[in-house]
Parts: structure tokens; sequence; C-alpha cells
């Protein structure tokens, strides 16, 4: 059997677009879940620093 390049991640049957891949799934979900840790680390420093503030005008 010969290498192809473009079916390296060969598609399931059915699949009918790039968005019903479970590859593209995947990608997605793997990429919310990193936006998500962001967010919570972003809040996490933001409720510190409102603290800090507080603290400073005391």
């Amino acid at each position: 059997m010969a290498y192809s390049p473009t079916r390296v991640f060969p598609e399931p049957v059915g699949a009918q677009t790039i968005t019903d891949s479970p590859w593209f799934k995947a990608a997605i979900a793997l990429a919310e879940s990193h936006l998500a840790e962001k967010e919570k680390g972003f809040q996490a420093l933001t409720q510190n620093h409102r603290v800090w503030v507080n603290l400073s005008i005391v």
C-alpha cells in the first residue's frame, strides 16, 4: 500500500462534513477546556488583585 499524505487520519464512514469528524470534535473540546482553564486563572488573578487593592486602601 502506497503512502498517502492526505489520508493520515482516515475519516469514519458516514462523516458528512469536517464538523462531523471525531478528530475535529476532539480538537474543539481540547480548545474549549484550555480556554476554560485560562478563564479560571484570570478570574483568580483579578480576584486577588481586588483583595490587594482593598487592603492597600485601608
